[in-house]
C-alpha cells in the first residue's frame, strides 16, 4: 500500500479556494467528496492507495486539507495548466475535508514536526512518500483522528457527514495499511504477553479481541488507542503472523464469540421472479456441492484457515483462465457428482476491507463470469467490509438480481461456516 502526497497551491491551480469551500460545505451537508487530481508518479499508482492533499504556498494556512483513497485507474487528459500539454490524473474518494486555518487540525507547522523529511509548503503533486515517512505521517493522522472530540467541528467534515464512524475507521485503516512497524510490534508484544493460544486461533480463523488498555504500556500505540472517546475495543481481524487489520468495535455492541445453538443451519428467501437465495451455515466447499455450478470465493485479508483451504482447493480443482489482479478465474476440473464449471476467487491482494462500491464491482465481475458459461446456481461466502458485512453482502446480491432479470443465474447460496448469515435479513 502506497501513500501519495498531493499538493495544491490555490494561487496557481485551476481549482480555486472557492471550489474547496464548496467541497467542504457539501460534505457537511451529507454529500461525498470524489475528485480527481494530477499524479506525478502515476505509473506506480494502484486502486486503494492512500492520498493526502495539502495546501501549499499560503503561509500559515498551509496544511492537510483532504485524505482518502484512489478508487480507479490513472487516465490522461489535458493539463490543468491549459498549456496544450497532457497530465495523468486519478480519482480519489476523500474521507475528510479540512480547513486548517479554521479547524486548527493538521497545520503544516504540526506536520513539519510529525514528518520532518517531507516538504509541507511546496513541491510537485502526486509523489510517493517513502515507507518511513508514510508511517510517520499515518501515525500522526491516526492519533489525531482517534483523539478528535468533535468530528463536526467548524472547518472539518467527513465524507457523507458520517462523523465519528468515519474518523474511527480512518484511524484504524491508516494503522492497518501504512504502519507495518507498529503492526509488527503489536503482534510481537501481544503474542508474548498473552495467554491465548495464537496458533490454534489463527488456524481456526478466529477473531482475537483486545482492549486498548491491554496493549503493553511500552508500546507507543497505546497512547493512540487509549484516549478513544467511544471506549473502543480494537478487533484484530484475521490475526496472522504477517498481517492483520485494526477494526473499531463499540464495547456495548461487541459480538458474541459463539453462535447460539438455536441458530438455523439454513434459511430460504424467495424472490418475486421465482429466483431464490439460500443462507447456509457450513463449509463453503462442501455445502450444496452437488448443485453449485459457479463458486465465488472472497478470501479474508491476512493469514486465515479459509485462505489456506481455498488455495489447496484451487490447486486441486481449478485450472487458471484469467484474472485482473483482484479477481482470479478458474475453470473447474471435472469432478464426478459435482456440476461445478467456474470458480472466481477474490484474492484481497491489498489486504484491507472493501467499501460498498468496490464490493459491488467485484460481485458484478464474478457473476458475469458465471453467466458467460451458463451457470444457473451459484455459491459464495461474504465480503469483508467496513461494517455490517453479512447484511451488505446479502443486499448486494439482492440488488444484482433485481437489475439482471434476464440472467441465467436462478439460485444463489450465501455460505458462512460460523454464522450462516444469521445477522442478515
Amino acid at each position: 500500500m502506497k501513500f501519495f502526497l498531493l499538493r495544491w497551491n490555490p494561487n496557481i491551480s485551476s481549482w480555486k479556494d472557492a471550489d474547496f469551500r464548496k467541497a467542504l460545505a457539501a460534505c457537511r451537508s451529507g454529500s461525498d467528496c470524489v475528485m480527481n487530481w494530477s499524479i506525478r508518479e502515476w505509473s506506480s499508482l494502484e486502486r486503494g492507495d492512500w492520498a493526502l492533499l495539502c495546501r501549499v504556498g499560503c503561509g500559515d494556512d498551509d496544511g492537510v486539507v483532504m485524505a482518502g483513497r484512489f478508487t480507479g485507474t490513472v487516465f490522461e487528459e489535458d493539463s490543468w495548466r491549459r498549456d496544450g500539454t497532457k497530465c495523468h490524473y486519478a480519482d480519489v474518494d476523500m474521507i475528510f475535508v479540512n480547513d486548517p486555518s479554521i479547524s486548527g487540525l493538521f497545520k503544516a507547522a504540526d506536520m513539519d514536526i510529525a514528518a520532518s523529511g517531507i516538504d509541507w509548503h511546496g513541491g510537485h503533486s502526486g509523489v510517493i512518500l517513502s515507507p518511513e515517512e508514510a508511517e510517520k505521517t499515518a501515525l500522526f493522522l491516526a492519533e489525531a483522528l482517534a483523539r478528535l472530540d468533535n468530528p463536526r467541528r467548524e472547518g472539518f467534515a467527513t465524507s457523507r457527514n458520517r462523523g465519528e464512524t468515519a474518523t474511527w475507521l480512518a484511524s484504524c485503516s491508516l494503522l492497518s495499511d501504512l504502519c507495518p512497524k507498529v503492526k509488527a510490534d503489536v503482534f510481537a508484544k501481544k503474542k508474548k504477553s498473552s495467554a491465548l493460544d495464537f496458533p490454534r486461533l489463527v488456524e481456526e480463523g478466529c477473531e482475537i479481541y483486545f482492549d486498548a488498555r491491554d496493549v503493553p504500556s511500552a508500546l507507543a500505540l497505546a497512547d493512540i488507542l487509549r484516549p478513544v472517546s467511544w471506549e473502543g475495543v480494537f478487533r484484530v481481524d484475521e490475526f496472522g503472523a504477517k498481517d492483520f487489520n485494526f477494526v473499531p468495535v463499540d464495547r456495548r455492541r461487541r459480538p458474541k464469540r459463539t453462535v447460539p445453538a438455536a441458530c438455523p443451519a439454513s434459511r430460504r428467501i424467495e424472490l418475486p421472479d421465482g429466483r431464490e437465495l439460500r443462507l447456509e451455515k457450513g463449509d463453503l466447499f462442501e455445502v450444496a456441492k452437488e448443485e453449485i455450478e459457479g463458486l465465488a470465493v472472497f478470501l479474508p485479508c491476512g493469514l486465515t484457515a479459509l485462505r489456506s483451504v481455498a488455495m489447496a482447493f484451487l490447486s486441486r480443482c481449478g485450472v487458471p483462465v484469467q484474472g485482473n489482479g483482484e479477481l482470479a478465474f478458474f475453470n473447474a476440473r471435472p469432478i464426478i457428482g459435482r456440476p461445478l464449471r467456474r470458480i472466481a476467487c477474490c484474492m484481497y491482494v491489498q489486504h484491507r476491507l472493501y467499501d460498498l462500491n468496490e464490493a459491488r464491482t467485484i460481485l458484478g465481475e464474478a457473476f458475469a463470469a458465471f453467466e458467460a458459461v451458463g451457470c444457473r446456481i451459484v455459491g459464495m461466502n461474504g465480503f469483508r467490509m467496513e461494517e455490517g458485512s453479512e447484511q451488505r453482502t446479502l443486499d448486494l446480491v439482492r440488488d444484482w438480481i433485481a437489475t439482471h432479470s434476464d440472467s441465467t443465474i436462478r439460485k444463489v447460496f450465501l455460505i458462512d461456516k460460523r454464522t450462516g448469515f444469521r445477522t442478515a435479513k
